[in-house]
């Protein structure tokens, strides 16, 4: 199944293009943040990844919409992984492409 993930890390910044971006690219479920801060701040991210199954994939717009910090963007990857879920990211073209 893809399972959106959708950030809006700016008051101004609306959520609706990247879900309309996912959603368009397949996407059966989309969730959606709009809290700021680090990896560990965001409960919508840890409980999408918590919701994941087996052969699931999450997808994003831009893989910052997950982390720009390299640490805690493999930590997300790991979570990922032991899930048995994987990651793709959307391409200029709406192409999903996979994150290994």
């Amino acid at each position: 199944m893809l399972i959106g993930y959708v950030r809006s890390g700016h008051v101004l910044d609306s959520p609706f293009p990247q879900a309309a971006r996912l959603i368009a690219a397949g996407c059966q479920a989309v969730w959606v943040e709009t809290s700021r801060g680090d990896h560990l701040s965001r409960p919508v991210l840890h409980r999408t990844i918590d919701l994941l199954r087996s052969g699931d994939v999450l997808v994003v717009e831009d893989l910052d919409r997950l982390s720009s910090n390299p640490m805690h963007l493999k930590i997300l990857l790991r979570r990922l992984e032991e899930r048995q879920a994987s990651l793709n990211v959307l391409s200029f073209e709406d192409e999903l492409v996979p994150v290994r």
